[in-house]
């Protein structure tokens, strides 16, 4: 690709080798053939380069559109394919998905329990002494003091 058009899709080595002789750019004795042909593509650097870009472009889809199969017109419209799936074929996908992820990555399950259990702890130390005054008082008066005191 260069530019976003296609300069050449097929084998490599002696095909790839061949295609661009055939065009008129031989590859160099004791050159890479790849290194050769990014340079003679790359227009980044050298926008001259662009010549070759169209005249290769132009080959290569020449040599491609004879051999590409006929594309099928699909009309979204007509398609009557899957139904949506229901309430328990969604939970039942969703599980199978969680399944699968829990096997692949076992050690995030352990990083969640350590985590709730960490959150567990500290919420439980910020309401260690309060007691249970709040809630026994009928006076308006201590129930308010009490839950200040937290």
């Amino acid at each position: 690709l260069s530019k976003g058009r296609q300069v050449y899709f097929g084998s490599t080595g002696k095909a790839a080798i061949d295609f661009f002789t055939s065009q008129g750019y031989e590859c160099p004795a004791y050159t890479n053939p790849t290194e050769y042909f990014l340079d003679l593509v790359n227009t980044d650097f050298k926008p001259e380069q662009q010549k070759v870009v169209d005249t290769l472009s132009a080959a290569f889809s020449s040599i491609l559109k004879p051999s590409l199969p006929k594309a099928e017109v699909n009309d979204p419209a007509q398609y009557t394919g899957a139904q949506e799936a229901g309430y328990v074929g969604r939970f039942l996908i969703l599980f199978q998905r969680m399944l699968h992820q829990s096997v692949k990555n076992p050690y995030i399950y352990l990083v969640r329990v350590v985590m709730y259990v960490a959150l567990s702890f500290m919420v439980g130390t910020m309401y260690s002494g309060v007691g249970t005054t709040a809630r026994e008082s009928e006076d308006l008066l201590e129930a308010s003091q009490a839950a200040q005191s937290l």
